[in-house]
């Protein structure tokens, strides 16, 4: 089943597995692809990679540090690899 970007929060990677965390919806859609595989599936000015193992919603970030970046209630690490993808938003 397609899921409408806007609601998707953030994908998760788990070794050949993505979590698809979605708003309104408590348990994650857990699918079989890599993370960067359905992250090109998703249009690149929406979701950014903040972390070798996560891809938020650009329009769901609520702050952002250099180490950090929030989506309301969840928190996500920001890779030192992954900063630069983030210069173009709020850091």
């Amino acid at each position: 089943a397609r899921i409408p970007h806007e609601d998707i929060i953030c994908l998760e990677a788990d070794k050949n597995y993505t979590l698809i965390h979605i708003r309104g919806v408590n348990r994650p859609k857990l699918v079989r692809y890599l993370m960067s595989e359905i992250q090109r599936m998703l249009p690149e000015e929406k979701f950014v990679r903040v972390h070798k193992s996560y891809v938020v919603n650009r329009k769901l970030i609520t702050s952002l540090t250099a180490n950090q970046v929030d989506l309301g209630e969840f928190k996500f690490p920001v890779g030192r690899a992954y900063r630069g993808n983030l210069i173009n938003d709020q850091l």
